[in-house]
């Protein structure tokens, strides 16, 4: 999902390999801020999706035992 998400943004190929080419991609500034924010609220819905799985499981261990 991340990295189709930076295909469409950024245009990178899903078969880039920095070592091969080392350019940099030019971005404009409101463009960088807004993928990093995206960035930031996609790692707080991972952590969030996780506590959530884990107390999801562990009432289920309670529950069975």
């Amino acid at each position: 999902m991340i990295r189709e998400y930076l295909t469409f943004v950024i245009g990178w190929r899903s078969d880039f390999n920095v070592t091969e080419t080392w350019a940099t991609t030019k971005i404009k500034h409101a463009k960088l801020c807004q993928i990093y924010t995206i960035s930031i609220l996609f790692g707080y819905f991972l952590k969030s999706t996780t506590v959530r799985h884990s107390l999801e499981m562990s009432l289920v261990d309670l529950l069975t035992t």
